[in-house]
Formats: C-alpha cells, sequence, structure tokens
C-alpha cells in the first residue's frame, strides 16, 4: 500500500469517526446558536471531505493510466503540470492564511487556475479526435475532477475568517 493510499485510508477513518461523534452531538444541542455553530462545524468538515474525494478521484485517475500502461505525451503531461501547480497554490494560500490568519485572496489563485482548466480542456477535445492518442480519452476525468476540486477549495476558503 502506498503512502497516498493509507492517507486517503486515514481520512475515510476520521470521517466516519467525526460523522459518529457529530450524530451524538445534535441530542445535546440546546439553542439556536448552538444549532448554527454545529452547522458551520459539520460544513466546513463535509467540504474537508469532498476535498478528500476529489484528490481520490484525481489519484484513482493515475492509477488506471499505469494499469493500462498509457503514458501522457508531453502536451498532456504540460497540461497537467500547469493545473496541478495551480491546485499546489491554492493549498498553499490555504494553508498559509489559516496559520498566520493573514487575507488570503483566493480568487486570484482560482481565476488563474481556472484559465488552465479551460486551455486544457479546449486542448484535450482537440486532440480526442486523433485515434493514435489513447492518453488523451484517459485524462478528460482529470479535468473534471480539478475542476471540482478547485470549487471546493474556493467554497472552503469561503468559510475561513481570513478570506476576501
Amino acid at each position: 500500500m502506498s503512502h497516498l493510499e493509507s492517507a486517503l485510508n486515514i481520512l475515510i477513518f476520521f470521517k466516519k469517526e467525526y460523522l459518529s461523534y457529530f450524530a451524538k452531538v445534535v441530542s445535546s444541542i440546546q439553542d439556536e446558536h448552538q444549532s448554527r455553530e454545529l452547522m458551520h462545524i459539520i460544513n466546513r468538515y463535509d467540504y474537508l471531505f469532498q476535498i478528500h474525494d476529489s484528490i481520490k478521484d484525481i489519484y484513482n485517475t493515475k492509477k488506471m493510466l499505469s494499469a493500462h500502461y498509457l503514458e501522457p505525451k508531453s502536451d498532456i503531461l504540460l497540461i497537467i503540470r500547469e493545473i496541478s501547480s495551480g491546485i499546489l497554490q491554492m493549498f498553499d494560500v490555504i494553508g498559509k492564511s489559516m496559520e498566520s490568519q493573514d487575507e488570503m485572496d483566493i480568487h486570484g489563485f482560482s481565476e488563474a487556475l481556472q484559465l488552465d482548466i479551460n486551455q486544457g480542456n479546449r486542448t484535450l477535445l482537440k486532440l480526442l479526435a486523433d485515434p493514435l492518442r489513447k492518453d488523451v480519452g484517459a485524462l478528460t476525468n482529470f479535468i473534471t475532477y480539478s475542476q471540482r476540486l478547485k470549487d471546493k477549495l474556493v467554497n472552503y476558503a469561503k468559510g475561513l475568517p481570513v478570506a476576501r
């Protein structure tokens, strides 16, 4: 089992534990304020697990490529690199902002990443017509999963007190 698979399994365990905890806490809610606070916390955790699901989807795409011995050509690798770099930058900005409590502007990173995703999608669509490019069809899911992950990161960041 790889390091990433172990980390994904640990997150699944945490998800089950937190859902069990939230189910127990609901019965002790006494007023509307507590109810709102609990819903806020549950929503924050839900975004974390949605982000986890998107990462797992991207990882499964990589495993599928490896299982079918599909090696992406250099033009596809550039698309993957650009989009992956943008996603990692978003994680970095959110993480640093949470640690330092400094205000962050997630929208600038989001817009730049959206441009990369759109460009990558257009490039892949053009290459899909080539029957020899089996690597292209396998990576169309990567674009979809990256789009979802970006959207989930933006929504997660919106709930942080330092987001603008």
